[in-house]
């Protein structure tokens, strides 16, 4: 399996086009990105990418799981954290 690591992204909202570049039929919408999801075969885009103010959360709506879909990207979990270093 091809392990993929995003580059350093300053903002959720820049990892979240980052992740949907890796997609099939990505396309902006008003919450973030809708693509075809890696992880089954999707004849119409089933994948919601949306930016939130710490991570990207993904969501297979034919029931894939978040797990899964990373998997099929080649990412870990802690790929979709933004890590502030200020605290």
């Amino acid at each position: 399996m091809n392990v993929w690591r995003p580059p350093h992204c300053a903002d959720t909202a820049a990892l979240a086009k980052t992740i949907a570049q890796r997609c099939q039929h990505a396309t902006p919408v008003h919450n973030g990105w809708q693509a075809s999801c890696p992880a089954h075969e999707d004849d119409r885009p089933a994948l919601s990418i949306t930016p939130t103010a710490d991570r990207v959360l993904l969501r297979c709506h034919a029931g894939c799981t978040t797990p899964d879909i990373v998997t099929a990207l080649g990412m870990s979990m802690a790929d979709l954290f933004v890590w502030s270093h200020a605290r």
